[in-house]
């Protein structure tokens, strides 16, 4: 009986040791600028739409209300709020979403006016809202764009960029909605969706150009400013 027992526990043992520790589903966003057909690489020099050189020091956006559409139109809402930093942080990972096949993702393109009511202070420092990640004015809440770097001012500008422009978008108005219809799968395991943008399209429609040599300096803080600062908001919603 004993051996018997011994038997049972040993074979037990071996099932316990041998059972694989199953991977949650998971959905990888990735957010991917390009530029030209190249990727955009952190003070790398750029060529915007008249061939001009310039180069990207910072560019931050804020990513939140996020929802995926699978081919039967449910809709699954992920409750996050993402902070895509230029070479630090271009992707985020979402748990508990359905397996099965989607159609499209949804979302906002900065943040909705509760989340910009959210005090800086209040959240864990990790958190994309918190104060340490450079985002919040304390006048005009957060900034749902920053773009810094450098343009090439002479008129050739075929040469090593050379004078700064920062570009601050935010404020309640700015925020825009998002849809990419883009079909993927999401079955057990890790699955990854990229959504690649043009970064010139920041910055230019069929019908409107905005140029650094014209506009470099933007705080959200008066009339011109906001208007340009809408435009951009405009001109990225439509890059994807």
């Amino acid at each position: 009986m004993k051996n018997i027992i011994a038997i049972f526990l040993l074979s037990a043992l071996v099932f316990t040791a041998c059972k694989k520790e199953v991977e949650p589903v998971s959905l990888n966003v990735a957010f991917k600028p390009t530029n030209k057909g190249s990727g955009v690489v952190a003070g790398g020099i750029l060529k915007d739409v008249d061939n001009k050189n310039f180069s990207l020091d910072e560019f931050k956006f804020y990513i939140s209300n996020i929802e995926v559409t699978d081919v039967k139109d449910v809709k699954t809402k992920i409750n996050r709020v993402v902070l895509y930093d230029l070479g630090v942080n271009d992707y985020d990972i979402f748990y508990d979403i359905p397996e099965g096949n989607y159609k499209s993702i949804s979302f906002g393109l900065g943040l909705d006016t509760a989340t910009n009511n959210t005090n800086p202070n209040s959240v864990d420092e990790t958190d994309p809202l918190s104060i340490s990640q450079g985002t919040y004015w304390d006048m005009l809440k957060y900034r749902f764009v920053v773009l810094e770097g450098k343009f090439d001012s002479t008129v050739a500008g075929n040469t090593t960029p050379n004078k700064p422009f920062a570009l601050h978008i935010g404020t309640d108005q700015m925020y825009r909605t998002v849809e990419v219809f883009k079909p993927f799968e999401i079955t057990g395991g890790k699955n990854y969706v990229e959504l690649p943008f043009e970064i010139n399209e920041l910055f230019y429609s069929t019908t409107d150009t905005i140029r650094f040599s014209e506009h470099y300096s933007n705080d959200s803080e008066n009339e011109v400013q906001l208007d340009y600062g809408n435009r951009i908001m405009n001109f990225f919603k439509n890059a994807f």
